[in-house]
């Protein structure tokens, strides 16, 4: 009885581990913009911008964390692709990455805009959305404010929201330590000194870490990252006398990638013998209780 009660103990913990132990995630990609040669690396388009942090007073922090090259900064409805080969016998892929949402995202504010300027939006507006995916397939296609307007992005709680003025404390999808510490500051005059309207010269800035794991068995993948309704500006516009991206932009930073496998054979060596073990000791056991 003490054999067959350590055989069924056997097979017991075989099968649990076989079958529930997590796969373990092989990286595969990681990028965070800072190398001193070809900091894009492959997979993008090498053409594309990288900007700094705090590259200007009076932002400049002792944090080297504050002091980040990243991809972009990007806005209106850009979109950018990151194309990789995978290895074989992939089974699923994880995306993680930095996005820092740079100024004056509005989310979805049906407010008029006191006094606004000729040829641009009356309304606070948007929605500014920012999303991802691959391969065509979404992921993430979400508004997100750094004001008083509704975003539909909304960790933890129901859609749409308002983020709070300090964003989202606890939440791990959102950098409360970097809120408004990236180095952008308001550069449009809006016409309005009333109460949390932001003025020319404020710090404006949030960063989500964003994560997602899909199952996949293909051997390449391209991840897209857009936005869509961000307020552009025209630099020849003598009106505005601002670049392009002095409203609403974004960025890229800190980009990993990694893979799980299908199971290697000895990993269903073990599974079987698990059941095998579990089936002989139910099976001695049947007939001893007849």
């Amino acid at each position: 009885m003490k054999i067959r009660s350590t055989l069924l103990l056997a097979g017991v913990v075989l099968l649990a581990w076989a079958s529930c132990a997590p796969a373990a995630v092989t990286p595969v990609y990681q990028n965070d913009f800072d190398a001193s040669s070809d900091p894009i690396g492959p997979g993008w388009d090498p053409s594309l911008p990288l900007s700094r942090t705090n590259s200007l007073p009076p932002f400049n922090s002792d944090s080297s964390r504050l002091h980040t090259q990243f991809l972009g900064d990007f806005g209106g409805n850009d979109k950018v692709h990151l194309h990789l080969a995978l290895p074989q016998n992939v089974s699923s892929v994880t995306l993680s990455f930095d996005v820092y949402l740079l100024r004056t995202w509005d989310g979805e504010d049906p407010r008029a805009i006191p006094n606004h300027r000729p040829g641009e939006p009356a309304t606070l507006g948007g929605p500014d959305v920012f999303g991802y995916g691959y391969n065509s397939n979404t992921l993430l296609d979400a508004s997100f404010s750094h004001g008083a307007g509704e975003q539909s992005y909304c960790p933890r709680r129901a859609s749409p929201c308002i983020s709070p003025a300090n964003g989202f404390p606890g939440e791990p999808t959102f950098d409360y330590a970097l809120l408004d510490k990236l180095g952008y500051a308001v550069l449009l005059d809006p016409h309005d000194v009333s109460p949390n309207v932001p003025q020319i010269g404020d710090a404006m800035s949030m960063v989500y870490h964003l994560t997602s794991t899909i199952p996949y068995t293909g051997s390449d993948i391209t991840f897209d990252f857009f936005s869509k309704g961000l307020q552009v500006h025209d630099p020849n516009d003598p009106t505005d006398g601002v670049p392009r991206l002095s409203d609403e932009s974004w960025g890229l930073d800190n980009i990993k990638v990694g893979v799980t496998f299908v199971p290697e054979p000895q990993t269903w060596a073990l599974l079987f013998a698990g059941l095998m073990f579990s089936s002989y000791a139910a099976t001695r056991r049947r007939r001893l209780q007849r």
